[in-house]
Protein backbone atom coordinates (compact mmCIF):
# COMPACT_ATOMS: atom_id res chain seq x y z
CA UNK A 1 0.00 0.00 0.00
CA UNK A 2 2.90 2.31 1.33
CA UNK A 3 4.49 1.51 -2.17
CA UNK A 4 1.66 1.98 -4.13
CA UNK A 5 1.30 5.44 -3.05
CA UNK A 6 5.20 6.24 -2.95
CA UNK A 7 5.13 5.66 -6.70
CA UNK A 8 1.70 7.06 -7.09
CA UNK A 9 3.14 10.48 -5.79
CA UNK A 10 6.34 10.18 -8.07
CA UNK A 11 4.90 9.47 -11.34
CA UNK A 12 1.96 12.84 -10.30
CA UNK A 13 5.43 14.84 -9.60
CA UNK A 14 6.67 13.71 -13.34
CA UNK A 15 3.53 13.96 -14.68
CA UNK A 16 3.50 17.42 -13.62
CA UNK A 17 6.94 18.37 -14.56
CA UNK A 18 6.08 16.98 -17.94
CA UNK A 19 3.09 18.86 -17.98
CA UNK A 20 4.26 22.00 -17.53
CA UNK A 21 7.44 21.22 -20.18
CA UNK A 22 4.47 20.56 -22.91
CA UNK A 23 2.38 23.93 -22.15
CA UNK A 24 5.35 26.00 -22.46
CA UNK A 25 6.10 24.18 -25.40
CA UNK A 26 2.96 24.30 -26.83
CA UNK A 27 2.76 28.13 -26.19
CA UNK A 28 6.62 28.78 -27.46
CA UNK A 29 5.58 26.85 -30.37
CA UNK A 30 2.39 29.11 -30.89
CA UNK A 31 4.59 31.99 -30.54
CA UNK A 32 6.92 30.91 -33.49
CA UNK A 33 4.42 29.90 -35.68
CA UNK A 34 2.60 33.37 -35.12
CA UNK A 35 5.90 35.07 -36.04
CA UNK A 36 6.29 32.64 -38.99
CA UNK A 37 2.86 33.86 -40.52
CA UNK A 38 4.20 37.54 -40.58
CA UNK A 39 8.24 36.90 -41.25
CA UNK A 40 6.59 34.74 -44.55
CA UNK A 41 3.88 37.55 -45.36
CA UNK A 42 4.01 38.58 -49.11
CA UNK A 43 4.74 42.30 -47.42
CA UNK A 44 7.43 43.94 -50.05
CA UNK A 45 10.48 45.08 -48.07
CA UNK A 46 11.22 48.56 -46.82
CA UNK A 47 14.38 50.66 -48.25
CA UNK A 48 15.22 50.99 -44.57
CA UNK A 49 15.14 46.92 -44.35
CA UNK A 50 18.59 45.80 -42.84
CA UNK A 51 20.51 42.67 -44.65
CA UNK A 52 23.49 42.44 -41.86
CA UNK A 53 23.92 38.36 -42.04
CA UNK A 54 22.30 37.74 -45.61
CA UNK A 55 20.63 34.84 -43.40
CA UNK A 56 17.15 34.02 -42.59
CA UNK A 57 18.19 35.32 -39.01
CA UNK A 58 17.71 39.34 -40.68
CA UNK A 59 14.26 38.94 -40.16
CA UNK A 60 14.97 39.29 -36.12
CA UNK A 61 17.54 42.24 -36.95
CA UNK A 62 16.04 45.40 -37.72
CA UNK A 63 15.72 48.77 -36.38
CA UNK A 64 17.32 48.82 -32.75
CA UNK A 65 19.21 45.68 -33.78
CA UNK A 66 20.99 47.94 -35.90
CA UNK A 67 22.81 49.59 -33.19
CA UNK A 68 23.55 46.44 -30.92
CA UNK A 69 25.70 45.05 -34.23
CA UNK A 70 27.35 47.97 -34.38
CA UNK A 71 28.54 48.74 -30.94
CA UNK A 72 29.24 45.15 -31.05
CA UNK A 73 32.06 45.83 -33.87
CA UNK A 74 33.08 49.69 -33.14
CA UNK A 75 32.12 50.74 -29.86
CA UNK A 76 30.16 53.30 -28.94
CA UNK A 77 31.90 56.16 -31.43
CA UNK A 78 30.88 54.81 -35.01
CA UNK A 79 32.94 55.91 -38.03
CA UNK A 80 30.91 57.70 -40.71
CA UNK A 81 31.21 55.06 -43.22
CA UNK A 82 28.83 53.02 -40.52
CA UNK A 83 26.90 55.75 -39.76
CA UNK A 84 25.76 55.99 -43.16
CA UNK A 85 23.85 52.84 -43.39
CA UNK A 86 21.27 54.63 -40.85
CA UNK A 87 20.31 57.55 -42.39
CA UNK A 88 17.64 54.93 -44.35
CA UNK A 89 15.88 54.70 -40.63
CA UNK A 90 15.79 58.64 -40.41
CA UNK A 91 18.87 59.42 -38.30
CA UNK A 92 20.69 62.72 -39.32
CA UNK A 93 24.61 61.92 -39.81
CA UNK A 94 26.81 62.38 -38.71
CA UNK A 95 25.86 61.60 -35.29
CA UNK A 96 25.28 64.67 -32.90
CA UNK A 97 26.77 63.80 -30.02
CA UNK A 98 29.15 61.55 -31.78
CA UNK A 99 28.74 58.65 -28.66
CA UNK A 100 24.78 59.17 -29.93
CA UNK A 101 25.26 54.74 -29.35
CA UNK A 102 25.58 55.42 -25.88
CA UNK A 103 21.94 55.77 -25.64
CA UNK A 104 22.51 51.36 -25.73
CA UNK A 105 23.29 49.86 -22.43
CA UNK A 106 26.11 47.15 -22.96
CA UNK A 107 25.33 43.94 -21.92
CA UNK A 108 23.58 42.95 -25.52
CA UNK A 109 26.46 44.18 -27.53
CA UNK A 110 28.85 42.08 -25.40
CA UNK A 111 26.95 38.90 -26.13
CA UNK A 112 27.16 39.86 -29.90
CA UNK A 113 31.10 41.10 -30.20
CA UNK A 114 31.42 37.08 -28.50
CA UNK A 115 29.15 35.06 -30.04
CA UNK A 116 28.09 36.72 -33.06
CA UNK A 117 24.77 38.42 -34.13
CA UNK A 118 23.16 34.94 -35.44
CA UNK A 119 24.24 32.80 -32.62
CA UNK A 120 22.82 35.66 -30.28
CA UNK A 121 19.25 35.27 -32.51
CA UNK A 122 19.19 31.81 -31.18
CA UNK A 123 20.35 32.50 -27.66
CA UNK A 124 17.59 35.06 -26.95
CA UNK A 125 15.18 32.64 -28.47
CA UNK A 126 16.11 29.76 -25.93
CA UNK A 127 16.18 32.56 -23.50
CA UNK A 128 12.80 33.71 -24.09
CA UNK A 129 11.42 29.76 -24.09
CA UNK A 130 13.34 29.85 -20.54
CA UNK A 131 11.23 32.62 -19.52
CA UNK A 132 8.02 31.25 -20.49
CA UNK A 133 8.72 28.31 -18.16
CA UNK A 134 9.77 30.48 -14.81
CA UNK A 135 6.86 32.53 -15.58
CA UNK A 136 4.50 29.48 -15.49
CA UNK A 137 6.25 27.86 -12.47
CA UNK A 138 6.23 31.45 -10.97
CA UNK A 139 2.17 31.92 -11.50
CA UNK A 140 1.41 27.95 -10.99
CA UNK A 141 2.46 28.43 -7.29
CA UNK A 142 -0.11 31.03 -6.84
CA UNK A 143 -2.76 30.49 -9.29
CA UNK A 144 -2.65 26.98 -10.91
CA UNK A 145 -5.78 27.53 -12.87
CA UNK A 146 -3.91 30.68 -15.02
CA UNK A 147 -0.44 29.78 -15.65
CA UNK A 148 -1.11 28.29 -18.84
CA UNK A 149 -3.75 30.90 -20.41
CA UNK A 150 -1.24 33.60 -19.04
CA UNK A 151 1.98 32.48 -20.77
CA UNK A 152 0.12 31.48 -24.07
CA UNK A 153 -1.16 35.29 -24.16
CA UNK A 154 2.19 36.47 -23.32
CA UNK A 155 4.23 33.94 -25.60
CA UNK A 156 1.37 35.28 -28.70
CA UNK A 157 1.12 39.45 -27.12
CA UNK A 158 1.40 42.27 -30.08
CA UNK A 159 5.13 42.46 -29.13
CA UNK A 160 5.72 38.93 -29.17
CA UNK A 161 8.18 39.75 -32.00
CA UNK A 162 10.72 42.19 -29.72
CA UNK A 163 11.27 38.28 -27.64
CA UNK A 164 12.69 37.04 -30.59
CA UNK A 165 14.62 39.44 -32.12
CA UNK A 166 18.02 40.83 -31.54
CA UNK A 167 16.37 43.08 -28.94
CA UNK A 168 16.88 43.51 -25.02
CA UNK A 169 13.18 42.67 -24.50
CA UNK A 170 14.05 39.19 -23.20
CA UNK A 171 17.12 39.44 -21.34
CA UNK A 172 15.31 42.39 -18.72
CA UNK A 173 12.35 39.94 -18.81
CA UNK A 174 15.02 36.89 -17.78
CA UNK A 175 16.09 39.20 -14.91
CA UNK A 176 13.05 39.95 -13.31
CA UNK A 177 11.91 36.57 -13.59
CA UNK A 178 15.24 35.50 -11.74
CA UNK A 179 14.78 37.86 -9.35
CA UNK A 180 11.23 36.45 -8.48
CA UNK A 181 12.22 32.89 -8.65
CA UNK A 182 14.48 33.77 -6.52
CA UNK A 183 12.66 35.68 -3.80
CA UNK A 184 9.99 32.98 -3.43
CA UNK A 185 12.84 31.88 -0.73
CA UNK A 186 14.75 34.80 0.62
CA UNK A 187 16.52 32.60 3.38
CA UNK A 188 17.56 30.61 0.85
CA UNK A 189 21.47 31.35 -0.13
CA UNK A 190 21.31 29.82 -3.62
CA UNK A 191 18.05 31.74 -4.59
CA UNK A 192 19.26 35.13 -2.46
CA UNK A 193 22.01 34.53 -5.17
CA UNK A 194 19.98 33.65 -8.23
CA UNK A 195 17.87 37.12 -7.63
CA UNK A 196 21.65 39.09 -7.30
CA UNK A 197 22.45 37.51 -10.75
CA UNK A 198 19.06 38.62 -11.74
CA UNK A 199 19.44 42.00 -10.73
CA UNK A 200 22.51 42.24 -12.17
CA UNK A 201 21.23 41.10 -15.67
CA UNK A 202 18.11 43.31 -15.35
CA UNK A 203 20.40 46.39 -14.94
CA UNK A 204 22.97 45.94 -17.37
CA UNK A 205 20.78 45.33 -20.45
CA UNK A 206 18.17 48.71 -20.81
CA UNK A 207 17.29 51.45 -17.93
CA UNK A 208 14.43 49.56 -17.54
CA UNK A 209 16.37 46.89 -15.30
CA UNK A 210 17.26 49.61 -13.00
CA UNK A 211 13.83 49.77 -11.87
CA UNK A 212 14.46 45.89 -10.61
CA UNK A 213 15.96 47.91 -7.30
CA UNK A 214 12.48 48.22 -6.07
CA UNK A 215 12.45 44.40 -5.12
CA UNK A 216 14.75 44.85 -2.35
CA UNK A 217 11.73 46.00 -0.04
CA UNK A 218 11.43 41.80 0.03
CA UNK A 219 14.37 41.93 2.03
CA UNK A 220 13.01 45.13 4.27
CA UNK A 221 10.10 43.01 5.06
CA UNK A 222 11.91 40.12 6.09
CA UNK A 223 14.29 42.31 8.58
CA UNK A 224 17.11 41.00 6.46
CA UNK A 225 19.22 44.52 5.83
CA UNK A 226 22.29 43.12 4.63
CA UNK A 227 20.57 41.47 1.94
CA UNK A 228 18.52 44.09 0.85
CA UNK A 229 21.97 46.18 0.59
CA UNK A 230 23.83 43.68 -1.09
CA UNK A 231 21.21 43.38 -3.42
CA UNK A 232 21.02 46.93 -4.13
CA UNK A 233 24.62 47.25 -4.76
CA UNK A 234 23.99 44.36 -7.53
CA UNK A 235 21.02 46.34 -9.29
CA UNK A 236 23.34 49.38 -9.19
CA UNK A 237 26.85 47.90 -10.24
CA UNK A 238 25.98 47.16 -13.79
CA UNK A 239 24.29 51.17 -14.87
CA UNK A 240 27.32 52.83 -12.36
CA UNK A 241 30.27 50.71 -14.02
CA UNK A 242 28.62 51.60 -17.79
CA UNK A 243 28.55 55.14 -16.45
CA UNK A 244 32.21 54.90 -15.53
CA UNK A 245 32.93 53.74 -18.91
CA UNK A 246 31.24 56.35 -20.62
CA UNK A 247 32.89 59.12 -18.30
CA UNK A 248 36.55 57.75 -18.79
CA UNK A 249 35.78 57.69 -23.05
CA UNK A 250 34.21 60.94 -23.08
CA UNK A 251 35.10 63.02 -19.99
CA UNK A 252 31.40 63.75 -19.12
CA UNK A 253 29.23 62.39 -16.56
CA UNK A 254 26.46 63.26 -19.03
CA UNK A 255 26.92 61.39 -21.55
CA UNK A 256 24.20 58.72 -21.30
CA UNK A 257 21.97 61.68 -20.84
CA UNK A 258 23.12 63.47 -24.00
CA UNK A 259 23.01 60.46 -25.72
CA UNK A 260 19.30 59.58 -24.70
CA UNK A 261 18.38 63.19 -25.49
CA UNK A 262 19.13 63.33 -29.10
CA UNK A 263 16.01 60.58 -29.72
CA UNK A 264 14.00 63.44 -28.60
CA UNK A 265 12.34 61.72 -25.92
CA UNK A 266 10.90 64.21 -23.10
CA UNK A 267 8.76 63.27 -19.93
CA UNK A 268 5.53 65.02 -19.36
CA UNK A 269 2.90 64.63 -16.27
CA UNK A 270 1.32 60.94 -16.65
CA UNK A 271 -1.38 60.14 -19.57
CA UNK A 272 -0.31 63.44 -21.41
CA UNK A 273 1.11 61.21 -23.90
CA UNK A 274 -2.33 59.15 -24.08
CA UNK A 275 -4.82 62.28 -24.62
CA UNK A 276 -2.51 64.03 -27.02
CA UNK A 277 -2.64 60.81 -28.53
CA UNK A 278 -6.18 60.32 -28.75
CA UNK A 279 -7.09 64.53 -28.92
CA UNK A 280 -5.24 63.98 -32.12
CA UNK A 281 -7.48 60.93 -33.67
CA UNK A 282 -4.45 58.71 -33.68
CA UNK A 283 -6.51 55.71 -32.23
CA UNK A 284 -4.34 53.15 -33.85
CA UNK A 285 -4.08 49.72 -32.53
CA UNK A 286 -1.15 50.12 -30.78
CA UNK A 287 -3.37 53.05 -29.08
CA UNK A 288 -6.05 50.75 -28.08
CA UNK A 289 -3.53 47.94 -26.88
CA UNK A 290 -1.55 50.40 -24.75
CA UNK A 291 -4.99 51.49 -22.97
CA UNK A 292 -6.25 48.30 -21.96
CA UNK A 293 -2.37 47.01 -20.67
CA UNK A 294 -2.98 50.38 -18.50
CA UNK A 295 -5.97 48.98 -17.35
CA UNK A 296 -4.44 45.46 -16.42
CA UNK A 297 -1.53 47.05 -14.86
CA UNK A 298 -3.90 49.35 -12.59
CA UNK A 299 -6.04 45.98 -11.64
CA UNK A 300 -3.09 43.72 -10.83
CA UNK A 301 -1.58 46.60 -8.98
CA UNK A 302 -4.95 46.65 -6.86
CA UNK A 303 -5.16 43.26 -6.66
CA UNK A 304 -1.50 42.55 -5.60
CA UNK A 305 -1.49 45.28 -2.99
CA UNK A 306 -4.72 44.16 -1.10
CA UNK A 307 -3.39 40.39 -1.42
CA UNK A 308 0.16 41.86 0.52
CA UNK A 309 -1.22 44.15 2.89
CA UNK A 310 1.24 42.88 5.77
CA UNK A 311 4.50 45.04 6.11
CA UNK A 312 6.29 41.93 8.28
CA UNK A 313 7.24 38.77 6.61
CA UNK A 314 7.96 35.38 8.19
CA UNK A 315 11.46 34.44 6.45
CA UNK A 316 11.01 30.74 7.44
CA UNK A 317 7.61 30.36 4.74
CA UNK A 318 7.91 30.82 1.25
CA UNK A 319 6.28 33.84 0.33
CA UNK A 320 4.06 34.75 -2.63
CA UNK A 321 5.87 37.26 -5.31
CA UNK A 322 3.53 37.31 -8.29
CA UNK A 323 0.63 38.74 -6.06
CA UNK A 324 3.08 40.49 -3.76
CA UNK A 325 3.89 43.95 -2.55
CA UNK A 326 7.38 44.36 -4.75
CA UNK A 327 5.87 43.21 -7.71
CA UNK A 328 2.79 45.50 -7.78
CA UNK A 329 5.58 48.24 -7.22
CA UNK A 330 7.81 47.33 -10.06
CA UNK A 331 4.83 46.94 -12.17
CA UNK A 332 3.64 50.84 -11.33
CA UNK A 333 7.45 51.81 -11.70
CA UNK A 334 7.19 50.62 -15.42
CA UNK A 335 3.49 51.42 -15.83
CA UNK A 336 4.52 55.31 -14.70
CA UNK A 337 7.91 55.38 -17.27
CA UNK A 338 5.40 54.35 -20.13
CA UNK A 339 2.57 56.92 -18.83
CA UNK A 340 5.31 59.46 -18.75
CA UNK A 341 7.42 59.31 -21.82
CA UNK A 342 6.44 61.97 -24.59
CA UNK A 343 7.86 62.28 -28.49
CA UNK A 344 6.74 65.11 -30.00
CA UNK A 345 4.92 63.50 -33.06
CA UNK A 346 4.94 60.52 -31.98
CA UNK A 347 3.75 60.65 -28.27
CA UNK A 348 3.11 57.03 -27.80
CA UNK A 349 6.49 55.72 -29.15
CA UNK A 350 8.66 53.79 -27.76
CA UNK A 351 5.72 53.08 -25.05
CA UNK A 352 4.61 49.57 -26.45
CA UNK A 353 8.63 48.33 -25.25
CA UNK A 354 8.01 49.44 -21.73
CA UNK A 355 4.78 48.07 -21.40
CA UNK A 356 5.19 44.57 -23.13
CA UNK A 357 8.24 43.31 -20.17
CA UNK A 358 4.84 43.64 -17.73
CA UNK A 359 4.23 40.19 -17.80
CA UNK A 360 2.00 39.91 -14.51
CA UNK A 361 -0.89 42.39 -16.28
CA UNK A 362 -1.49 39.13 -18.25
CA UNK A 363 -2.78 37.16 -14.86
CA UNK A 364 -6.00 39.50 -14.99
CA UNK A 365 -7.05 39.25 -18.47
CA UNK A 366 -7.37 35.33 -17.72
CA UNK A 367 -9.28 35.67 -14.49
CA UNK A 368 -12.27 34.56 -16.00
CA UNK A 369 -10.75 31.16 -17.04
CA UNK A 370 -10.85 29.92 -13.39
CA UNK A 371 -13.17 26.92 -12.54
CA UNK A 372 -16.10 27.26 -10.57
CA UNK A 373 -14.42 25.78 -7.47
CA UNK A 374 -11.69 28.50 -7.71
CA UNK A 375 -14.27 31.36 -8.46
CA UNK A 376 -15.64 29.92 -4.93
CA UNK A 377 -12.56 30.09 -3.38
CA UNK A 378 -10.85 26.76 -4.03
CA UNK A 379 -7.72 26.81 -5.41
CA UNK A 380 -8.14 24.91 -8.55
CA UNK A 381 -5.35 22.05 -9.63
CA UNK A 382 -5.49 19.81 -12.66
CA UNK A 383 -3.25 16.79 -10.83
CA UNK A 384 -6.09 16.06 -8.72
CA UNK A 385 -9.33 17.53 -10.19
CA UNK A 386 -9.37 15.03 -13.15
CA UNK A 387 -10.35 17.37 -15.74
CA UNK A 388 -8.22 19.68 -18.19
CA UNK A 389 -7.71 23.71 -17.79
CA UNK A 390 -10.36 25.28 -19.04
CA UNK A 391 -10.31 28.57 -21.11
CA UNK A 392 -13.18 30.85 -21.07
CA UNK A 393 -14.47 32.09 -24.42
CA UNK A 394 -12.42 35.97 -23.60
CA UNK A 395 -9.23 33.78 -23.40
CA UNK A 396 -10.08 32.67 -26.79
CA UNK A 397 -11.04 35.95 -28.00
CA UNK A 398 -8.59 37.97 -26.38
CA UNK A 399 -5.91 35.36 -27.94
CA UNK A 400 -7.11 35.41 -31.28
CA UNK A 401 -6.90 39.22 -31.21
CA UNK A 402 -3.55 39.16 -30.15
CA UNK A 403 -2.10 36.30 -32.64
CA UNK A 404 -4.07 38.33 -35.45
CA UNK A 405 -2.08 41.56 -34.15
CA UNK A 406 0.97 40.40 -33.68
CA UNK A 407 1.85 38.47 -37.17
CA UNK A 408 0.85 41.74 -38.29
CA UNK A 409 3.98 43.77 -36.06
CA UNK A 410 5.84 40.58 -37.11
CA UNK A 411 5.14 41.07 -40.90
CA UNK A 412 5.87 45.40 -40.21
CA UNK A 413 8.89 44.07 -38.07
CA UNK A 414 10.93 41.76 -40.25
CA UNK A 415 10.14 43.60 -43.10
CA UNK A 416 12.10 46.56 -42.48
CA UNK A 417 8.41 48.77 -41.30
CA UNK A 418 8.70 50.43 -38.11
CA UNK A 419 6.21 48.59 -35.93
CA UNK A 420 5.58 51.17 -33.44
Amino acid sequence: MYTTLGIHTQNTGNDSVLERIKQVGIAFTLHWAVLLVGICSPLRNSVSRLTLTRSIADSLIQWDAQWFVNIAKYGYVFPLSAQLPFMATGNTVPFSPPYKAAAFFPELPLLIHVLGASATVVLINALFALCLWLMYVLISGERSDLAFASIMLFAVNPCSIFFSALYTETLTLLGVLLICFGLRRPDSSRCFALSCVGALVAAGVHDLGVFSAVFAIRFIRLRMPMRALCFLVCAALPPAAYEWYLFNHFHTPLALIAAEGSWNRSWRPPFVNLVHTIAHGALSLNTIFILGMVVLALWQIGRSSHRDRAWRLDSEQQQPIVFSLETACWTACILLLGLCAYIPKHPLMSVLRFFCVLWPVYIPACTRAGTRENRCGQEYDPATSGRPEQFAPFVYIVGGSFCAYAAIGSSLFSHGWFFQ
